[in-house]
């Protein structure tokens, strides 16, 4: 299984994109995709719009953004 995971994240980093302007327009329009959603759906959207990360932040990869998903609920 580790092994499994190394190759994942060795993978996401050779393919994943820099983080800058077109990872933070893609995450504005998800986040504008789902609001309106909601608002259409007459359901309350409270979440906040996403925020560029910090300069030195750690980024997670997308399996591990799954993994908190999943285990949050």
């Amino acid at each position: 299984m580790k092994a499994l995971a190394n190759r994942i994240r060795r993978i996401e980093e050779r393919l994943a994109p820099a983080v800058g302007t077109d990872v933070c327009r893609a995450a504005t329009i998800l986040y504008e995709r789902q609001r309106l959603r909601a608002l259409a759906a007459g359901e309350p959207f409270d979440r906040p719009p996403p925020v560029p990360p910090a300069r030195g932040v750690r980024i997670l990869s997308a399996a591990e953004t799954l993994r908190r998903r999943r285990q949050n609920g």
